[in-house]
C-alpha cells in the first residue's frame, strides 16, 4: 500500500540507504501534485485605449455584450467586422449583426451615442449621459477613469 499512496520514489527512499540515495524527498507523491492556491486575484483589465474588442456573433445577435466589450466599444468608438450600427425606422442607431458585409450601416459609433446595458443585461445604443431606472451605470468605465 505504501507504493500505491506514496509513489515509487518514496518507496525506494524508504528501502535504500539515505546516505547513498541522491533522490530528493517528496512530501506526498499523489497529493503533492495538487497544489492549492488560496489567494484569489481578479482578471486584469486591459487599459489599452483605441483597440476594438472581439465580440462573438452570438453576443451581437442577442445584444448581450459584457462590461469589458462595452467599455472597449465606447473608448475606441468602433465595432468589429461582425457587427454594425444601423438606423431604425425612427432614425435612431441600433446594434445589428453583419454577415459578409451585406448589412448596411457603419462600424463607427455615431457621435453623441454610447452603449449601455439594462438591468436584464441587454445592450442598448443610447445618447451619452442618458440615465434611466432600467439602464445600468458603466461602473467599469468609472473605475478606470478614477484610477
Amino acid at each position: 500500500m505504501t507504493i500505491a499512496f506514496n509513489g515509487v520514489d518514496q518507496y525506494l527512499q524508504l528501502t535504500q540507504n539515505t546516505q547513498t540515495s541522491t533522490r530528493k524527498p517528496n512530501e506526498n507523491y499523489i497529493f503533492g501534485t495538487f497544489q492549492t492556491n488560496n489567494s484569489f486575484s481578479p482578471k486584469p483589465i486591459d487599459k489599452v485605449l483605441g483597440v476594438t474588442p472581439k465580440i462573438s456573433m452570438i453576443r451581437v445577435l442577442f445584444k448581450r455584450l459584457n462590461k469589458e466589450q462595452i467599455y472597449g466599444v465606447n473608448t475606441s468608438r468602433n465595432l468589429p467586422k461582425n457587427a454594425k450600427f444601423k438606423d431604425d425606422s425612427l432614425g435612431n442607431p441600433k446594434l445589428t449583426w453583419n454577415l459578409f458585409d451585406f448589412t448596411s450601416g457603419t462600424h463607427k459609433l455615431p457621435e453623441g451615442y454610447e452603449l449601455k446595458n439594462d438591468i436584464l443585461g441587454f445592450t442598448h445604443v443610447v445618447r451619452e449621459g442618458t440615465k434611466s431606472w432600467y439602464l445600468k451605470e458603466n461602473k467599469l468605465q468609472n473605475e478606470i477613469n478614477n484610477a
